[in-house]
């Protein structure tokens, strides 16, 4: 073996590239642990089983509602009530305002109770407030001291005497002064 030069790789160079790749795996670990996967998997997980529950439970329904059809069962279906809703923004004595004005109305008429969620951002401060009204007459909501430039999310469920649901949603975004 004189004259020829060995070709490989040392022992040291061996050790140094295991601790460097374990070094790697622990970093890999420690942020998959740390940085929330695991719970976001979790959480994904949970979503997927309520969203399938739920999905079987509509099925059900539609199943059984055909059922009560076929066999003559069936009696006709009441309209649910409707609701409309615009929302307007002032800005008054340097104070940002939304005044949502709703109007339901109900296939038999009379009292209807609005349920209306209020917020900004991904429910971020979110205000609920509960009215009554008469079918066909405006209700109003009004927000006062809201912050410049925000865009705000409502949401509107009206319900009739016989807890028939209506809903309607929009957004507004007060002024940038």
């Amino acid at each position: 073996m004189i004259g020829r030069k060995e070709q490989g790789i040392t022992l040291i160079a061996l050790i140094i590239t295991i601790i460097v790749m374990l070094i790697l795996v622990t970093v890999t670990v420690t942020s998959a642990i740390n940085g929330g996967i695991f719970k976001k998997a979790g959480e994904a997980v949970s979503k997927t089983k309520d969203s399938m529950k739920n999905e079987q439970d509509a099925v059900n329904q539609l199943l059984a509602e055909m059922e009560k059809y076929q066999s003559g069962e069936k009696e006709p279906e009441k309209e649910k009530p409707t609701v409309v809703a615009n929302a307007e923004r002032d800005y008054i004595d340097e104070k940002h305002k939304i005044t949502i004005t709703a109007t339901g109305t109900a296939e038999e008429g009379g009292k209807l109770n609005y349920n209306l969620k209020f917020y900004k951002g991904e429910h971020e401060e979110e205000k609920t407030e509960t009215q009554e009204g008469i079918s066909g007459e405006e209700v109003t909501f009004t927000f006062d001291e809201l912050e410049k430039d925000t865009t705000y999310t409502y949401e509107i469920e009206v319900k009739d005497e016989n807890e028939l649901t209506g809903n309607c949603e929009g957004t507004c975004t007060t002024y940038c002064v």
